[in-house]
């Protein structure tokens, strides 16, 4: 079987009941602390998104269907579904973005009770570690506290964070301070990149 069908069933068990699933997939009804509070129609919508994501999938546009799981996801979010995002980004070659999916999928099916799932996930993040990427952000001491960072336009904290390889961008502001922006490429396989936020000049 290939690596694609498992990302159908899966989705299928998650979003529609047993009874209605193909044949030949897992059995078993999603956990009521999460399906059962998804409505008919929220379930139809991420049960489209699933769709499309899949048809995105067999044709190599994985990143488009890492899109289409991750929205399906923030309307149900069960662990099946995390799972198959996670096997999107690592087709993709986002192995950091992967990971998180993965160890979110465990927590999920941990609290679903598929202890076989959570293990295979679990697994999964673990054997992805040594591709992640680290990117340490240091902050030069006496900027005002009013700074703040952001990583590829999301907000961030100093400190390391799990990147994906390839470049990235780090922004620091601060009020009454001219913005101050880097671009930082991480290798595969690299160790922590580091980069150090200067004073900021005032505006």
């Amino acid at each position: 079987m290939s690596v694609r069908s498992p990302i159908v069933m899966l989705l299928v068990v998650s979003l529609v009941p047993t009874s209605l699933a193909f044949a030949g997939t897992p059995t078993g009804s999603p956990s009521p602390s999460t399906s059962s509070t998804i409505s008919d129609a929220d379930r139809a919508t991420a049960r489209a998104l699933f769709s499309e994501g899949v048809k995105l999938f067999e044709e190599g546009n994985y990143e488009g269907a890492a899109a289409k799981f991750a929205a399906a996801y923030g309307i149900a979010p069960m662990g099946a579904v995390a799972m198959n995002l996670g096997r999107a980004y690592q087709s993709a070659g986002k192995a950091a973005s992967a990971w998180a999916a993965y160890r979110d999928a465990t927590d999920r099916f941990v609290e679903e009770g598929k202890a076989d799932r959570a293990e295979e996930c679990r697994a999964r993040a673990l054997a992805l570690e040594a591709q992640l990427g680290r990117l340490k952000i240091d902050v030069t001491p006496g900027n005002p506290i009013s700074l703040t960072l952001s990583l590829d336009g999301g907000v961030v904290a100093k400190g390391t964070s799990i990147v994906d390889t390839g470049s990235h961008v780090v922004v620091a502001r601060a009020i009454g301070r001219k913005p101050w922006t880097t671009t930082v490429v991480v290798a595969k396989g690299q160790t922590t990149v580091t980069v150090t936020v200067p004073l900021l000049q005032k505006a």
